[in-house]
């Protein structure tokens, strides 16, 4: 199995307000409020650095099993989502360190920025996974993603999935002893093929 790297320009990526304010539940800013979200898109766009490591599987599914060619992982919702599928991809993508860095500053000196400025973030990693998803599959019919800590599956499966990826070597993605990643604004998933 190749380990297959993935890089895009944050600047290619189709983020909008909308999707910020969507992730702050903000329905009718004012005009101060939108001008602060423009403000912290634009510098969540120029500190992103975006990578993602993926391989595509053969799945299969025993029961409540979805059994990959390096891992199986247990979970009811996991093989509703994939079921039909006999492939699948497997990615971790992220967006460096930076915004982790500006977002803790952020919360210590400027609050209402650091909310805003992570939501920000939320966004443009999204749209990288977006992105990436569509790359993937433009020749094929597949699911969306799905994620370790979605439905039943559990967190700690990520362990094994950022293992066999080499995420940290590769693309600098770690976990913490209770299996989240560092940088936060990283995104681990699977997506089927049919």
């Amino acid at each position: 199995m190749n380990h297959i790297l993935y890089t895009s320009s944050p600047s290619r990526l189709e983020i909008s307000t909308r999707d910020v304010l969507r992730y702050l539940n903000v329905r009718e800013p004012d005009e101060e409020l939108l001008a602060l979200v423009n403000d912290c898109l634009d510098e969540a766009v120029k500190v992103a650095q975006l990578k993602a490591v993926y391989v595509r599987t053969n799945v299969a599914l025993s029961g409540d099993k979805a059994i990959f060619d390096f891992m199986e992982m247990e979970s009811k919702s996991l093989c509703k989502f994939i079921d039909g599928c006999d492939e699948a991809y497997v990615f971790v993508a992220t967006m460096g360190i930076k915004a982790d860095m500006l977002v803790n500053r952020y919360l210590k000196t400027d609050p209402s920025r650091g909310v805003i400025f992570n939501a920000a973030c939320v966004s443009v990693i999204e749209a990288f996974c977006d992105k990436l998803n569509g790359y993937l599959l433009k020749t094929e019919n597949s699911s969306k993603r799905f994620s370790p800590g979605y439905g039943d599956l559990k967190l700690e499966y990520q362990r094994e999935l950022l293992t066999h990826l080499d995420s940290v070597r590769k693309i600098g993605v770690s976990l913490t002893d209770g299996c989240l990643m560092v940088p936060t604004k990283s995104v681990s998933a699977i997506i089927g093929i049919k």
